[in-house]
């Protein structure tokens, strides 16, 4: 490989990180329009919107992923020495950050399959009022 010093492989590097992050950005507006807005109460927009939201969330893991490991390769990267670097410190954030959206995925798959396998919805999750009020059965 080349220096990792040169400008060439940090640029490359610093613009898949911006698209990341404008993409996470992006899903983040989606994930407020689709589940915390009047627009979740729509079943057919906010599950289209958050198919929408698990396909952006993949894509942002997938590339994460790639760029972590190529900046990891490209500036050497060695878990092993004690040393902390910034490159260290940049591929232990891409990993925390992969994790972070691997949990953020697995809520919204949650939510959107949730009212398909008895889970309970937003709306009517209060215990409704019984007849007997002390709480046995007679």
């Amino acid at each position: 490989m080349d220096d990792p010093t040169d400008t060439g492989f940090a640029q490359q590097c610093a613009e898949t990180t911006k698209k990341i992050g404008i993409l996470t950005g992006f899903t983040a507006v989606l994930i407020i329009i689709f589940m915390f807005s009047p627009v979740s109460n729509l079943l057919v927009a906010a599950s289209l919107g958050k198919v929408v939201i698990i396909a952006l969330l993949m894509y942002i893991i997938y590339v994460n992923v790639l760029q972590t490991v190529f900046c990891q390769q490209v500036f050497n990267v060695n878990f092993y020495e004690v040393d902390l670097n910034q490159a260290k410190l940049n591929t232990i954030g891409g990993h925390i950050f992969t994790m972070a959206l691997i949990v953020l995925l697995y809520s919204v798959a949650s939510n959107l399959f949730s009212p398909l396998f008895g889970g309970s919805s937003q709306q009517g999750s209060e215990m409704p009022y019984s007849s007997n009020p002390s709480g046995y059965n007679q």
